[in-house]
């Protein structure tokens, strides 16, 4: 068995075939340090106490979930408690036999134009690490027989086909992951990645967007609007002591100006737009930021399934 794990810092997202086809799952990025029992009337599975290296994480509830946009969480334990934790939730069975395919920010997976194989061998290693859940007992969870890892963005990038373009023209295609907190680009010419203009950026994401809008409701309402923002920023709206309040013209502006934050820093990275024939935009952010940035770039489009695309590619790389 095949199982895809892209662990961004906001959501993870799983793929793997099943009986009935590719399935697809998104699960919450939600951990504590530490055994925190919660009472909660929904499902009893979804929280559940994780062991990996001698620490334990309470996964699952989104109360007093840890920050995970910290140096070095690819490798942490948090990171592999919740990707562990995910594959279960998406359906796979404890004990189940699988090869995984994972990935890192470009900006970690190349250094000075080559793939950086000490930041690969440490991700790969870090998935064989045993992992228990624990119950009344300690229930050990498989590893997987194999690791495979990806740069973000680069595999959209070398199996994308565009019926629109004419494939005798030497085609030049950027790929632009934005997620929660990175962007990362992957550049090919006629299909082969051109790693001197790809990378990754930290900190231009939703994240960013999040931040500012924060800023502008606090300053709007007087108020510390740090456990508010997440669900104002997801609904355009706020409700503030039983009173709901429109956010909208807030949200738009958060987004335009990350956008262009993010705009600018890709035309630096890449060294300019002009020749590229088509950039297609992938990630959780693509859909935030889309309508803004083709606005800028005319050569640009969302993919069909922008937040699994990265995952998508990965299978389909894992297969060839």
């Amino acid at each position: 068995m095949k199982i895809v794990v892209d662990d961004g810092y906001g959501n993870i997202k799983v793929v793997f075939r099943g009986e009935n086809g590719i399935e697809k799952h998104i699960v919450p990025a939600l951990a504590v340090a530490g055994v925190y029992p919660v009472v909660s009337n929904s499902d009893d599975d979804r929280i559940q106490f994780i062991r990996t290296e001698g620490e334990v994480f309470t996964v699952g509830s989104p109360h007093d979930a840890e920050d995970t946009r910290f140096q070095h969480y690819a490798t942490s334990n948090m990171n592999r408690a919740l990707v562990r934790y995910a594959i279960q939730r998406a359906g796979v069975a404890d004990d189940a036999v699988f090869n995984l395919g994972v990935g890192l920010p470009a900006g970690q997976f190349f250094v000075g134009g080559k793939p950086n194989t000490t930041a690969i061998e440490a991700k790969t290693a870090h998935h064989k690490l045993q992992v228990f859940r624990v119950t009344d007992k300690n229930s050990l969870l498989s590893v997987p027989d194999h690791v495979a890892c990806f740069p973000q963005s680069s595999g959209v990038a070398l199996i994308h086909e565009d019926p629109d373009l004419d494939p005798d023209d030497i085609i030049t295609v950027a790929v632009v992951d934005i997620g929660h907190r990175t962007t990362d680009v992957s550049v090919t010419i006629d299909g082969e990645l051109r790693v001197s203009r790809s990378g990754g950026m930290m900190d231009h994401g939703v994240a960013h967007a999040r931040n500012r809008f924060k800023d502008a409701l606090e300053q709007r309402f007087g108020l510390n609007m740090a456990r508010m923002v997440d669900r104002a920023f997801s609904k355009k709206n706020v409700m503030i002591s039983g009173e709901r309040f429109d956010v909208s013209a807030e949200w738009q502006e958060s987004v335009d100006e990350t956008a262009q934050t993010i705009i600018r820093a890709v035309e630096a990275l890449v060294g300019g737009t002009a020749d590229i024939d088509r950039i297609l935009l992938i990630g959780g952010g693509a859909l935030i930021f889309g309508d803004s940035i083709q606005k800028a770039w005319k050569q640009a489009k969302l993919v069909d399934d922008p937040v699994f695309a990265n995952a998508l590619s990965w299978l389909s790389m894992m297969d060839e």
